[in-house]
């Protein structure tokens, strides 16, 4: 038998796994057939690779003015950042941004009911902490005459 010494032995031009030479991960024999003499496929590391990615992120392809890719570069370099992530956090910091506010109150005499809160409830959450029968989630900001006259209670940081 033949000692594998990791140089390619195949002719230019010629598939490693057809030509029957060893596979360097397992030193198996790989037959015409592409398997080993086992009957098992070798491991294709970028196979496997390109599958995870198919089937956990989605692509974009991306185009630039010429000149401006370096520009990218240079700015995620000097963030610590591949291209990749610098993109990645622009977007979702976009997109974050582009989220309707949402203003809390907490329903201080009554619960949620017909005719108990201003009209336009986005949601209504149970107070994790128990101090209010409920809290109410609005896109906009109520009016002082709202929040006095339903016995409301701001909440600037959510349900805390």
């Amino acid at each position: 038998m033949r000692k594998n010494t990791g140089q390619d032995t195949t002719k230019a031009g010629q598939d490693p796994v057809k030509s029957g030479t060893t596979t360097p991960e397992s030193g198996a024999k790989v037959e015409e057939s592409g398997t080993t003499a086992a009957g098992e496929k070798p491991f294709n590391q970028l196979a496997y690779q390109n599958d995870f990615i198919r089937e956990k992120y989605d692509r974009v392809n991306l185009t630039l003015p010429k000149g401006k890719k370096t520009i990218v570069k240079q700015r995620a370099a000097g963030l610590n950042k591949s291209v990749n992530e610098y993109i990645n956090d622009l977007i979702t910091a976009d997109l974050k941004a582009a989220e309707p506010k949402k203003y809390y109150y907490g329903m201080r005499l009554r619960g949620f009911s017909i005719g108990c809160q201003p009209d336009g409830v986005l949601e209504r959450i149970d107070d994790p902490k128990g101090r209010y029968h409920d809290i109410i989630v609005y896109d906009h900001r109520l009016s002082d005459n709202d929040v006095l006259h339903f016995s409301l209670d701001y909440l600037e940081n959510g349900t805390d």
